[in-house]
């Protein structure tokens, strides 16, 4: 049987409190709990991958609050006649719920 991924276990004090090494290890302050959704969205510019990155975060902020990252997915060019028109970027965004 192989290992498996190294795991790292906290403890929490039976008083519910956390040292400053375990809140800076959960990446959260102690006694609360963060729960992140990611969606995935495509963007399309006629400039670049990077404007076509930023014109689709802008427009998710539009509907999702509390966006703490993107992830590129995938880029692709547009072409017509042999000329590249456009830049497109599936991006998996993570945002933290209410």
């Amino acid at each position: 049987m192989r290992p498996g991924p190294a795991r790292r276990m906290i403890l929490v004090p039976q008083s519910g409190g956390l040292t400053e090494e375990q809140e800076g290890i959960m990446g959260a302050e102690a006694g609360t709990t963060t729960v992140a959704k990611v969606i995935e969205i495509t963007s399309t510019s006629k400039e670049s991958f990077e404007d076509a990155v930023r014109r689709g975060i802008g427009k998710a902020t539009e509907s999702v609050h509390g966006i703490q990252g993107a992830w590129v997915k995938e880029q692709k060019v547009i072409v017509e006649d042999g000329v590249v028109v456009g830049f497109r970027v599936d991006l998996k965004l993570t945002f933290v719920l209410d």
